[in-house]
């Protein structure tokens, strides 16, 4: 199925095996250190997430997605949640949830990583493996996605367009303010094809549609 590879790490749909990561991924999150709060997220919000990407999953499978072609039917809507894994011996590093709104218009919604493996090049390079896909493999147009005012590890280029749509975070540790950014496919074709960007629009990137290996 669906999965995208980088040098150092690939994305594909969460599985029931990623339910542990994804607790130690949050667990730092919240004030009482529960992470998800663990029972509720046991206890129902996995196997929602499960659910909602075997219905996208089966609906790529129905309506296969032409790359080129952006995702402007309904069978392919829908919020997936897709994980982050070392290439290497295919541990899982982060997870993030997503979704497209209309024809072209894609929202990240969050974007987490374990915390061992926060602050290094993981974080860079899973980012510019989902921009490449979204903007060359399937040519949508623009990108919403909430990005921390005061301190954020985000790689995505910077943006031309800032709402003033913020959403205060209260129940973390240390409360966090996001702010709606907008990403144009000009503007990060354009941040791209500059030259001190060589290496990162030639870095290893394979789009497979329905890996089997």
């Amino acid at each position: 199925m669906h999965r995208i590879i980088g040098e150092n790490v690939y994305h594909k749909l969460i599985s029931e095996e990623d339910k542990d990561g994804i607790i130690s991924a949050t667990s730092d999150w919240r004030k009482d250190g529960a992470g998800q709060n663990v029972r509720k997220f046991e206890g129902g919000i996995f196997q929602q997430w499960l659910d909602q990407n075997a219905a996208v999953a089966d609906n790529m499978v129905k309506d296969p997605l032409t790359p080129g072609s952006s995702p402007g039917n309904s069978s392919f809507f829908g919020i997936i949640t897709q994980g982050t894994y070392l290439k290497s011996d295919d541990t899982f590093i982060g997870f993030s949830r997503s979704r497209f709104l209309e024809e072209g218009v894609f929202e990240n919604e969050l974007v987490c990583f374990v915390p061992e493996y926060r602050g290094n090049s993981y974080l860079t390079e899973s980012s510019i493996l989902g921009l490449k896909t979204l903007f060359i493999t399937f040519n949508a147009n623009t990108l919403i996605s909430k990005v921390p005012v005061d301190k954020s590890s985000s790689s995505i280029p910077s943006t031309t367009k800032e709402s003033d749509d913020i959403e205060t975070k209260l129940d973390r540790i240390e409360p966090v303010t996001y702010k709606k950014t907008i990403l144009t496919q000009e503007e990060f074709l354009a941040w791209l094809n500059k030259p001190e960007n060589e290496d990162i629009k030639n870095a290893t990137y394979e789009y497979h549609w329905n890996y089997t290996e």
